[in-house]
């Protein structure tokens, strides 16, 4: 009696729950808190095991209830952030520093290959591509590119970037040249077969109907065949092949542009029509004027107005125009600046007459330049052949139409380079006139 107490027995209460992959059992005087824990460590200790029963005893079932409820909050919790955690790990967008860099050189030499090829690309499907090209420097080479058709050309002429519009401001249209010994076909509107040849093989094949229009005889033609309308025009002797212009419309409204750089391009454009070019030799920009002065499609009634521009650089350009009037080419030749004589001295455009009165000029690169040139007649460089400095001496051994006279007096110049060129030169003269004399 006297002994040990008694200890109070709590009858113990065991609920049967059914938790797929656990099987444990917490008793009565755990720690809701340890409880909580404890069911979670064995979750994942036994997550992979199938559905079994637990026993959990407890003094209410009420207790284990919410004790079970915050297991289940906790495990949700705890398996969001796990998968957070992992979709975080597997983010597609992050990029290592060497994929990068690779990505970047790969777009790079993607970007140059772009180039080149509308560069150098015949084919108009791949320029049409082309020029829709995200790249601006694809697209200025697609603009420059004289076999771009005209419709991706129309689409470029209003191109954001001003140098993709300078490239279509520059671009002359110009294919290849031909013999000019085509001439007669040309002029009789007949097709020969090394015609036929000549143009297929330059990537502008013509058709055995292909039609020959008389534009301007001897000077200019259209050619129309497989929908292709190209123009030969004859230039210094040259026959040249263009693309058909574009719109006249569209020129005008280029030559508007507000980009300098724009209308510099089409003042420079040596398919450029008349109408432009005199729209731009009244433009407010001298570099644009000075363009249209060096153009050799100016008309000369352009290059005469631009002759009294304000600007020196200007008069100076149409002074070394070939294509500069008569009257206009003497009013140079006898400028108080020097600069404006040696450029008449050096067109290839200037008059024999101008040059022979240029042979006395008392500028030492004036002599030099009329000495070299191939219009000067035999007269003035026999003059030239006597004249005091060695330079225009020089010059004048090395004239391709320096006549025998003028060779004899220079192969006994004191200079040894002069006197040699002049004794081979004239050398090979007798020779010629002793073979044919024999002959005779």
């Amino acid at each position: 009696m006297f002994g040990k107490k008694e200890e109070a027995k709590v009858p113990d209460q065991v609920v049967n729950l059914n938790v797929p992959g656990l099987q444990c059992q917490a008793f009565y005087r755990l720690p809701a808190t340890l409880t909580c824990v404890w069911v979670w460590l064995k979750l994942k200790q036994f997550k992979a095991k199938p559905l079994t029963n637990i026993n959990l005893c407890f003094f209410e079932v009420e207790q284990l209830k919410r004790i079970l409820v915050v297991v289940v909050v906790f495990i949700s919790l705890m398996t969001q952030v796990h998968r957070t955690s992992a979709q975080s790990d597997k983010d597609t967008t992050k990029v290592e520093q060497r994929e990068f860099l690779k990505l970047l050189k790969d777009a790079e030499e993607l970007n140059e290959e772009q180039k080149q090829r509308a560069k150098r690309t015949i084919n108009p499907r791949i320029l049409n591509r082309l020029a829709q090209d995200e790249d601006p420097g694809v697209r200025f080479y697609v603009g420059f590119n004289p076999w771009t058709p005209q419709a991706a050309l129309l689409q470029l002429c209003k191109d954001a970037n001003e140098t993709v519009r300078w490239a279509v401001a520059m671009n002359s249209r110009q294919l290849f040249q031909i013999d000019p010994k085509f001439q007669d076909n040309l002029d009789n509107s007949s097709l020969s077969m090394d015609m036929e040849k000549v143009f297929g093989t330059r990537g502008a094949p013509l058709a055995s109907d292909a039609e020959i229009e008389i534009v301007q005889s001897g000077k200019q033609w259209n050619v129309i065949s497989n929908g292709m309308d190209l123009v030969v025009r004859k230039t210094d002797g040259i026959l040249n092949v263009f693309q058909e212009r574009l719109p006249l419309q569209v020129l005008l409204d280029l030559s508007k542009d507000f980009v300098e750089i724009v209308r510099m391009g089409l003042a420079a454009n040596p398919n450029m029509p008349p109408e432009i070019l005199q729209r731009l030799a009244a433009d407010i920009s001298v570099s644009v004027r000075k363009k249209v002065a060096g153009n050799l499609n100016t008309e000369p009634f352009i290059l005469e107005l631009l002759s009294r521009d304000a600007r020196k650089e200007v008069r100076l350009e149409v002074s070394g125009n070939p294509h500069t009037p008569l009257r206009v080419m003497e009013r140079f030749s006898t400028e108080g600046e020097e600069a404006f004589r040696l450029s008449v001295a050096g067109n290839r455009g200037t008059s024999p007459v101008i040059l022979l009165g240029l042979i006395f000029d008392t500028s030492l690169p004036v002599r030099q330049a009329v000495a070299a040139h191939v219009s000067m007649p035999a007269s003035g460089l026999l003059r030239l052949a006597e004249d005091a400095d060695p330079q225009v001496k020089l010059a004048t051994v090395q004239n391709p139409n320096t006549p025998a006279e003028a060779l004899k007096i220079l192969s006994f110049n004191k200079d040894k380079n002069i006197k040699e060129i002049a004794r081979n030169r004239l050398a090979r003269i007798l020779k010629a006139q002793i073979s044919r004399d024999r002959e005779r």
